[in-house]
């Protein structure tokens, strides 16, 4: 079967992708574009005349040169299950993203990221009370004419799942940041230079009174 690439996406209804419970747009790949994968499975309450099995096909998209690539079989990520939650994070430490699905009558299945070349950030913000996640911040990591661009969330894409609050960036060939910029809730800015890549950091808020 030819690789699919597309510039929007749909649910693949011939192939059984009805109704999407979970999606997460992240970069899988660590190539400095974000890529999106979903999961699927049956609604709880039908649409008449729909046809909706209780276990449908994953997907997996990766973004390549402007389109999406349906890269879901060559990752190995196409699992035919009811999907329910994903949680997208870096568990091991690693650099690279791995992927946990959560389904109804199954237990969680964790996939750990094959790791590559490709150079990686993670921030994890830490700001005064009530806000000490920085949650709802916009972080913007610059290398010359390039910039990439995470925000800080507490919320979800996915049913009943969430993520911890942290930025990842695939930077691929990128070994050196310019600049990490941190635009906080409040309206404040603090930013970092002379970064090197392939490490995790903590970004803490400079008050302003201090």
């Amino acid at each position: 079967m030819p690789t699919r690439r597309v510039r929007a996406l749909a649910p693949d209804v011939a192939s059984d992708q009805e109704s999407g419970w979970a999606t997460e747009l992240v970069d899988l790949d660590n190539d400095g574009d974000l890529d999106v994968i979903a999961g699927f499975s049956r609604l709880d309450q039908l649409v008449a005349g729909a046809l909706d099995p209780d276990e449908q096909p994953d997907g997996l998209w990766l973004q390549e040169g402007g389109v999406f690539v349906d890269a879901a079989a060559a990752w190995g990520l196409d699992q035919r299950r009811s999907t329910r939650g994903l949680v997208v994070t870096d568990f091991n430490g690693d650099g690279w993203l791995d992927v946990l699905k959560t389904a109804t009558n199954e237990p969680a299945a964790l996939w750990t990221a094959r790791c590559g070349p490709q150079a990686w950030l993670v921030v994890t913000l830490e700001a005064p009370a009530p806000n000490p996640r920085g949650i709802g911040a916009r972080v913007v990591a610059r290398a010359g004419e390039q910039s990439w661009t995470r925000w800080i969330t507490a919320a979800s894409t996915s049913y009943v799942s969430s993520a911890p609050p942290r930025a990842h960036f695939g930077l691929g060939e990128t070994d050196h940041l310019d600049s990490l910029t941190v635009h906080w809730p409040d309206g404040t800015v603090d930013r970092w230079t002379d970064l090197e890549t392939r490490q995790r950091v903590t970004a803490r808020h400079v008050d302003a009174g201090d």
